[in-house]
């Protein structure tokens, strides 16, 4: 009996081990890579919600490269309006050179309470989406997390 107490005893010590060194990895990832910050608030007619998602930046360039690397898994993609080896290379060009480039505006467009803003401020791209109608979409990203996002879509 003593020696499965033993056996049981070290099976949920390591479980414990591996569940904090887990949780440390992910809080490692998220203080290295930083967080892309979704806030989606939305007023329509009926209901309000309000949704704050916060994903680790280090994920996002692997979410790009499975959209890349879809079709070779199996996944259609034939619904996309153009061939995204077509766009990619400037793409990625793109984000380089937006991570590199001074604070600004970039995009501020505004119609009868709809509007687009997308602001490059110290380290983080902040971009708004306002419809009158349906609400607002907010997203938040380390500046950090374009290049290797143009990494993984070049």
């Amino acid at each position: 009996m003593a020696t499965f107490l033993k056996v049981v005893g070290i099976s949920f010590l390591v479980m414990v081990v591996l569940m904090i060194g887990s949780g440390l990895l992910l809080a490692a990832a998220v203080v290295k890579s930083g967080l892309v910050m979704v806030e989606i608030h939305s007023s329509g007619r009926h209901d309000s919600v309000d949704l704050v998602v916060p994903v680790p930046a280090a994920l996002i360039p692997l979410a790009a490269l499975g959209a890349r690397f879809g079709p070779a898994l199996g996944c259609d993609f034939d619904r996309l309006p153009c061939d995204a080896d077509d766009w990619t290379p400037a793409a990625a060009a793109a984000l380089r050179e937006l991570a590199a480039s001074p604070d600004a505006v970039l995009v501020d467009v505004r119609d009868r309470g709809d509007s687009v803003q997308i602001v490059k401020r110290g380290d983080t791209l902040e971009i708004e989406v306002i419809d009158r109608y349906d609400g607002r979409v907010e997203v938040r990203m380390p500046v950090d997390l374009l290049p290797r996002l143009a990494d993984a879509i070049d």
